[in-house]
């Protein structure tokens, strides 16, 4: 994979905003951004504990909904960051839930940032600008892709 080619792994159970986040995902023209999608919690968790067993490439970045199938977000979440090897990948939570509780536990499991879903279709493509120029051209990531 190239300097700009990033790697996302969505967990969302609707295929709408699925559809929605790869829109505003791939807006950004000076990068090109895989997608990777699972929309039922038990399947994305076994893919993600499988980066353990297997020679997968791990993500650049995690979004993650709340409120999935079989294994809730949090689950998910807390999996992830107590995993040596997956802890350092940035996980956002994308939610609708804009409840105090939610982003309150969600940043105790250590996610990287909230995002709750806005209902304005510009909005959600302004917020995932941000968080791509953010996670994908202004940090640093532990893997540095930017050569030494």
């Amino acid at each position: 994979m190239s300097e700009n080619e990033f790697t996302v792994l969505i967990i969302e159970d609707s295929v709408a905003d699925h559809d929605l986040l790869v829109d505003a995902l791939q807006k950004n023209e000076n990068m090109k951004i895989h997608t990777i999608h699972y929309k039922n919690g038990q399947d994305a968790l076994n893919f993600i504990l499988d980066f353990k067993n297997k020679n997968y490439n791990i993500p650049d970045l995690i979004i993650l909904d709340l409120n999935l199938p079989n294994i809730n977000g949090f689950d998910i979440l807390q999996q992830i960051k107590t995993e040596q090897n997956l802890k350092s990948i940035p996980v956002i939570i994308y939610s609708s839930s804009d409840d105090q509780i939610d982003i309150e536990l969600s940043y105790k499991l250590h996610a990287n940032s909230y995002i709750t879903k806005p209902f304005q279709l510009k909005e959600l493509f302004h917020k995932i600008a941000i968080l791509t120029k953010y996670w994908f051209e202004v940090s640093e990531p532990p893997n540095s892709k930017k050569g030494d």
